[in-house]
């Protein structure tokens, strides 16, 4: 048997297939973690866990355990659930889940116990794990209450304002408890660290960004200027920041393209809720559902345009398409955390008019896009593959 570490990661969503962001960092961190020699742990309480995991993912795993979320906890009174709702933690209390989360981590006694997102956070009994000595890091967590802060900012009406900020304000103080229990927390960029430590001083922050798969880079791509000039957007349209993102392109970006004569292709490629876009009969609105290999599209497509304003973290899907040399466009918010200099890795507009400003820039100038998308891809390999990313929270685990 190894002497090796044992890290046991707790998530709420199966790493596979790694067709999200979130799929895409656990799946990648388990791989880089088993590759530096720790052992692994999965603990997964997803509803919608695949048939058969794939031996991508056991071999990685020292174990595998599912949990079943167990239909008592969902018999708690309603009027308890809705006491605890809108007066306690902003999540709806699971203590058979909390138990059986113990069992299995005490029985397999790891040293380190990952858990990812706020949410796992909740259901962990963390006294008690760290009185049988185990470290606690949160991964992934900690700021969400980020996402509810910019819903509120972007919401129309005042009682949707009113509503996201109350539950931006519970939750950022739950996330504030819970980053003063934990030993450790990691950080996807150097804004949230920096928003992490003002949360609480004393907090262990471990810096450990999104990256790209190092493999992307075996093979040479085609140049932006020589692909279709189309511009290409991916992401889970059930996740309301990048169903808003399609949304702002359509009704704000392209209306200004066309008056401006502007033949450009808008290609979007994810799953989710969307008879109404299927429903937009526009010869340059091109929506692809839910497409099982998406780097074929990030090496056709010549631009990446991403004009998301809502979220939090530091978008995975960016960064996929800088390393396959696509010239991308994108608000601060798409590029946030990347450190991405405007003009140089990709152009950061600052208003719908500037965006459709460069985006036709770009088309008069093929050149250009081909000089950005190489850039662009220099840029990831020189700061954004998962073994480069992962080195401090592998160091965390090994010291």
């Amino acid at each position: 048997m190894s002497s090796s570490r044992k890290i046991a990661i707790v998530t709420p969503i199966t790493p596979y297939p790694p067709d999200s962001g979130t799929k895409l960092r656990i799946y990648h961190l388990i791989r880089i973690l088993k590759a530096a020699g720790l052992r692994i742990l999965l603990v997964n309480y997803d509803h919608n866990i695949p048939h058969e995991i794939p031996d991508t993912i056991r071999k990685w795993c020292d174990e595998f355990v599912h949990i079943g979320l167990d239909a008592n906890d969902s018999a708690i009174p309603l009027y308890k659930r809705l006491y605890n709702k809108f007066t306690k933690v902003p999540f709806i209390p699971r203590p058979n889940l909390t138990e059986e989360l113990s069992n299995i981590l005490l029985s397999w006694e790891p040293d380190f116990v990952q858990v990812e997102k706020t949410i796992s956070a909740a259901y962990l009994d963390i006294p008690k794990l760290k009185a049988a000595g185990m470290r606690i890091v949160l991964e992934e967590g900690g700021v969400h209450h980020l996402y509810y802060e910019r819903e509120a900012a972007a919401a129309e009406s005042f009682i949707k304002k009113a509503l996201n900020l109350r539950r931006a304000g519970r939750l950022k103080s739950f996330e504030k408890e819970v980053i003063g229990k934990v030993d450790a927390v990691v950080a996807v960029s150097h804004e949230e660290a920096s928003l992490l430590r003002k949360m609480n001083p004393n907090v262990n922050v471990i810096y450990t960004p999104n990256g790209v798969d190092e493999n992307i880079f075996t093979n040479e791509i085609t140049p932006a200027g020589q692909r279709h000039w189309g511009a290409f957007f991916c992401g889970n349209l059930a996740y309301r920041p990048n169903r808003d993102a399609v949304d702002l392109y359509l009704h704000h970006v392209m209306p200004i393209l066309k008056k401006g004569k502007e033949q450009l292709d808008f290609v979007i490629a994810g799953g989710g809720p969307q008879d109404d876009l299927l429903a937009i009969h526009d010869p340059l609105f091109h929506p692809l559902g839910y497409v099982n290999d998406i780097s074929m599209y990030f090496k056709m497509y010549a631009i990446f345009v991403n004009p998301m304003r809502l979220g939090g973290g530091t978008n995975l899907k960016m960064l996929e398409a800088m390393a396959y040399g696509m010239a991308c466009v994108t608000t601060a918010i798409g590029a946030e955390g990347i450190g991405i200099e405007s003009g140089k890795h990709a152009i950061v507009a600052q208003t719908f008019e500037e965006m459709a400003d460069y985006l036709c820039r770009l088309s008069d100038n093929k050149t250009q896009a081909t000089l950005l998308g190489a850039a662009a891809r220099q840029f990831i390999i020189d700061y954004y593959t998962w073994p480069d990313c992962a080195k401090q929270l592998i160091a965390y685990y090994n010291s």
